[in-house]
């Protein structure tokens, strides 16, 4: 689940995570979420001289792309349990 469907730049980004373990806890590793954010423009260029010109052009930017953990199991383990039931993970 995301805040918006669109973000300008200089907005926050939050987002949440949600699992459900239904019938018997869950082993996990960790809960981690990667980010990517980019515009892609599109415009068409004109140019008359002796003939008509017309291109369209487009550029793609990348404003962010990042890799977080929202959840590690504790004490440095490997994997943990996670227990039944429905568990939220929120990252700001």
């Amino acid at each position: 689940e995301y805040d918006n469907e669109r973000y300008s730049p200089g907005d926050t980004v939050s987002a949440k995570v949600s699992i459900h373990a239904s019938k018997a806890p869950t082993k996990i590793c960790c809960i981690k979420i990667s980010v990517v954010g980019c515009a892609v423009v599109k415009w068409t260029e004109r140019e008359s001289k002796s003939k008509i010109y017309e291109s369209t052009c487009s550029a793609r930017h990348s404003y962010i792309s990042l890799s977080e953990r929202l959840w590690s199991p504790p004490n440095g383990e490997k994997w943990s349990e996670l227990p039944v039931g429905s568990h939220s993970f929120t990252h700001r």
